[in-house]
């Protein structure tokens, strides 16, 4: 693996193995299970099958690779082969472990080489499979590689495919997130969580505006951020522009619930090119500036991460203006969360830039997000508890909530480490304290908890 070769296989044959080790299916597939495991692979599922009178076979089948076996308690004896295809993948550590189950010593093992790269033909960038409509299986996003991913399993009903002129859109029904949107192959949003990651977009912003009259949001193809700012009365117009149509039908179609205030009359939706929207837009025109996308890495959204396109959402918003953004997650994109914190703390100035985080379970780390503040306004010395106590409870809402707004901006020690290295290298000075470590509360349990 790795320079050499695609995969790896260990052909083991293992002999004098324990008494009544080699005819319990339960037993091996829980073997078999853990070996997967200890190796560094991402378990999907396994299946066993007893023979009759005695014997065994069966197979363990993970994301990145596969352990089958076969047995004759007869002769003591097991065959067994693993199959891994990525260098985090140890499968002796695997073998180690299952000779201690089987209890022997002795055994014939072989590594085998797959795929040897010299010999293939060069790698050719091809389209991602689309799930089989006729069986359940797990979906495993990749992104950004294959070692950080989230696995979904789905029910295997395919229930839309689109190509628009930006992006494969997709949407299949999942076993335990109901329906799930996918943008170029990668999990955008669940009917199951969806609402955390836009009431946790919205809400932190929002709740701090104390005059909001006009909001700005580029991208939101599915709605949801559109949905949560018309809950606000005092909110005279949203303006949403998404350059890809089809997203905002096949959300309109699949996902009514998050796309339920498309009709609003509060709305101006235009399909159209948000970069160019921004920079036409008069100076001081909105109260707060929404960018949906999806990830900088990800070719339809890349251009949005730019200082040009930022310093023009700065400029069209208000005096106390606020600027939300989808902001990267450090463990994923390393090199992208620096970049766009030194980008935003460079026109906003470091004592004006919060991160917040929010957990969503289709997300392999917390869902960050980015409040950049124009002018005066703070995401706690500007909020209410008194008008969020109120708002929560006449919109029900599900994750958000005075307690979660404080909470949501205590970040761990690592990342205000980075941030503050981040900061450091911008003023090529000595470390300044980062501040965002300094809210007046903070939310542990079901407890306040006043800083001294």
């Amino acid at each position: 693996v790795g320079d050499m070769s695609l995969a790896k296989h260990l052909l083991v044959e293992y002999f004098d193995c324990k008494e009544g080790t080699l005819n319990d299916p339960n037993m091996m597939e829980r073997f078999l299970t853990e070996t997967a495991k200890l190796a560094g692979c991402t378990y999907t599922n396994g299946t066993m099958h007893h023979f009759s009178p005695y014997g065994v076979s069966g197979v363990v089948l993970c994301v990145e690779s596969h352990v089958t076996v076969h047995t004759w308690p007869e002769y003591k004896f097991a065959s067994v082969d693993f199959f891994a295809s990525r260098d985090a993948i140890d499968p002796w550590t695997g073998f180690k472990h299952l000779s201690e189950c089987l209890g022997t010593e002795n055994y014939s093992v072989s590594e085998v080489k797959r795929g040897i790269k010299n010999l293939l033909p060069p790698k050719k960038a091809i389209q991602g499979g689309e799930p089989n409509p006729d069986k359940q299986q797990w979906y495993y996003d990749m992104f950004p590689a294959p070692e950080m991913g989230s696995l979904v399993e789905t029910k295997g009903k395919s229930l839309c495919t689109v190509k628009s002129p930006y992006q494969n859109i997709h949407v299949v029904e999942t076993l335990n997130y109901g329906k799930m949107l996918m943008i170029d192959n990668v999990i955008n949003i669940t009917e199951k969580d969806e609402f955390i990651y836009h009431e946790m977009m919205i809400h932190p912003a929002l709740m701090t505006i104390p005059n909001l009259k006009k909001v700005l949001v580029i991208g939101g193809g599915d709605g949801g951020c559109v949905r949560e700012i018309l809950r606000y009365k005092e909110l005279e117009k949203v303006v949403m522009v998404d350059i890809d149509k089809e997203v905002v039908e096949v959300s309109k179609k699949f996902f009514p619930k998050t796309s339920c205030e498309f009709g609003n009359t509060r709305l101006e939706l235009i399909i159209g090119d948000g970069i160019d929207y921004v920079l036409k837009s008069p100076d001081e025109s909105f109260d707060a500036v929404i960018v949906d996308s999806t990830d900088s890495t990800d070719g339809a959204s890349e251009p949005l991460f730019t200082v040009e396109f930022y310093n023009n959402c700065k400029r069209i918003l208000t005096k106390d203006g606020i600027l939300v953004t989808q902001a990267e997650c450090l463990s994923a994109f390393p090199k992208d969360f620096e970049k766009c914190f030194a980008m935003w703390y460079n026109l906003f100035g470091k004592e004006n830039v919060f991160m917040l985080r929010a957990f969503l379970p289709t997300i392999i780390d917390c869902q960050t997000f980015s409040y950049c503040s124009k002018g005066s306004l703070h995401p706690w010395k500007s909020l209410n508890q008194e008008k969020v106590d109120k708002f929560v409870e006449e919109h029900q809402l599900g994750y958000y909530s005075h307690d979660i707004h404080l909470a949501s901006f205590s970040i761990p020690p690592y990342i205000i480490q980075k941030l503050d290295e981040i900061k450091s290298k911008l003023q090529n000075q000595h470390r300044t304290p980062f501040t965002q470590t300094q809210p007046n509360y903070f939310y542990v349990a079901n407890f306040h908890y006043q800083k001294k």
